[in-house]
């Protein structure tokens, strides 16, 4: 039998202060399968919660995971115009814009490496 592991946290789970703190969100608790509950810091980015909600899943437990919000950009790719006009290789730029605010194809001056200056590039469809 392997032995249990001890929760990552030195926070008593049975004290008050842990309870609290439980009861008002600032933790939120996973099970391990020793059945302590172990906190995930709600604080932090998406990646490092998913990370240490992982960990707590390969301990054999659950966890719960943030909600990703709701996606108002959208992942655009922008073409040189004027390297495609001279026949030359277009360079590329990767973007995100906002569908609310700017539905119009997007046009921005960027460098081109091949052009070795700055040109417009347009949002390909």
């Amino acid at each position: 039998m392997a032995a249990s592991r001890a929760p990552v946290t030195d926070i008593d789970p049975d004290s008050d202060l842990y309870q609290d703190a439980l009861a008002q969100g600032a933790i939120a608790s996973a099970r391990t399968c020793t059945g302590v509950p172990v906190p995930l810091l709600q604080r932090g980015t998406v990646e490092q919660l998913e990370i240490q909600a992982r960990n707590q899943i390969c301990m054999g437990g659950t966890a719960s995971l943030l909600m990703k919000k709701k996606d108002r950009r959208n992942l655009v790719v922008l073409e040189c115009t004027e390297a495609r006009a001279e026949g030359k290789p277009p360079s590329r730029y990767t973007t995100t814009k906002n569908r609310k605010n700017t539905p119009e194809p997007l046009q921005l001056r960027k460098y081109n490496k091949f052009l070795r200056r700055h040109t417009l590039h347009k949002e390909l469809k």
